[in-house]
C-alpha cells in the first residue's frame, strides 16, 4: 500500500448504478502512519451509505461521501435503498462467494482476481453484494482492515471485469487501516463491524465479475486469521434462467 497518492477513478466499460441498502455509516477523520513507514493516511469523511466502500473510523456525521470518478460508475438514480427498488423482489439467484486466495506464505496471490460463477459472463441486471466474513492487514505493523481508503483508492477492494483496469464497483466494507482511522485492534472486531454493514445493490451491464485487491506491494500484507480474507456473495435479483452456464 502506498500513501500520499491522489485518487484517480479507473476506467470501466460497464456502467452501473448503485444504492446503499440500509444504514448510513460514520466516516473517519484523518489518519496517520502509512504503510512501509511513510507518513500520510486518509480515509474518507462524513457519513457514507456503503457505496463508497463502507464505514470509516471516528468522525462526525456529514453528507454522503461517494467516491468521485467511480471507475465508470453512474451515481444517478440510486433508488430508495430498499430490496424492492428497481428489479429486486421478483426473484433471485445466488451466484456464489469469492475470497482472495492470498496467504502469508504467498501474499502475491492477493493480486489475483477471484471470479464469481467460475468467471462466466453474467447477464445484465440488478445485483446484490453481501459481506460474509474475513479481514486482512495492509501491513503487519498496522491494524485489521477491509478497505484502506475511502473509495478503495489507492488501496482497497474492487469488483472488476475482464481485468484490473475494468473497475466496476467497491464492495461493502469498513474503511481505515489503523485503529485511529477506522481499523480494528482484533480480527473478530473487524469481522463483526463488517457483518453489521448493509448489502449493496447495483445495476450491472453484464460480463465477468470478480474481487481484486488494489494494493502495492502485496508482500507486506497480512492475510486474515486462518486465511479468512474478506469474502462476499453475489445475488442476481432476477430470473436464474438468465444465467447461461457452460455445458
Amino acid at each position: 500500500m502506498l500513501n500520499g497518492r491522489t485518487w484517480i477513478g479507473g476506467a470501466c466499460a460497464a456502467l452501473v448504478a448503485v444504492c446503499a441498502c440500509g444504514s448510513t455509516q460514520a466516516g473517519p477523520g484523518n489518519g496517520s502512519a502509512g504503510k512501509g513507514g511513510e507518513n500520510s493516511a486518509q480515509a474518507g469523511g462524513g457519513a457514507t451509505g456503503n457505496a463508497g466502500g463502507g464505514v470509516g473510523g471516528a468522525g462526525t456525521a456529514g453528507a454522503a461521501n461517494l467516491p468521485t470518478g467511480g471507475g465508470g460508475l453512474d451515481w444517478s438514480g440510486l433508488g430508495d435503498g430498499t430490496d424492492s427498488a428497481g428489479a429486486a423482489g421478483a426473484s433471485s439467484c445466488e451466484l456464489g462467494e469469492v475470497s482472495s486466495t492470498g496467504t502469508n506464505q504467498n501474499l502475491d496471490l492477493f493480486g489475483n482476481i477471484v471470479y464469481f460463477a467460475d468467471g462466466i459472463a453474467l447477464p445484465a441486471g440488478r445485483y446484490r453484494i453481501t459481506y460474509l466474513d474475513g479481514c486482512m492487514k495492509y501491513s503487519a505493523a498496522q491494524d485489521w482492515s477491509l478497505h484502506a481508503y475511502s473509495g478503495a483508492d489507492p488501496d482497497g477492494w474492487w469488483f472488476v471485469g475482464n481485468d484490473q483496469s475494468q473497475k466496476i464497483i467497491v464492495p461493502p466494507g469498513t474503511v481505515g487501516f489503523l485503529v485511529s482511522n477506522g481499523g480494528f485492534a482484533t480480527f473478530d472486531e473487524c469481522v463483526a463491524a463488517n457483518l453489521a454493514l448493509a448489502p449493496l445493490e447495483f445495476e450491472f451491464a453484464g460480463g465477468k465479475l470478480g474481487a481484486w485487491l488494489q494494493d502495492a506491494p502485496y508482500t507486506d500484507n497480512l492475510a486474515g486469521e486462518g486465511n479468512r480474507n474478506p469474502k462476499w456473495k453475489l445475488t442476481l435479483l432476477g430470473d436464474c434462467d438468465l444465467v447461461v452456464w457452460p455445458k
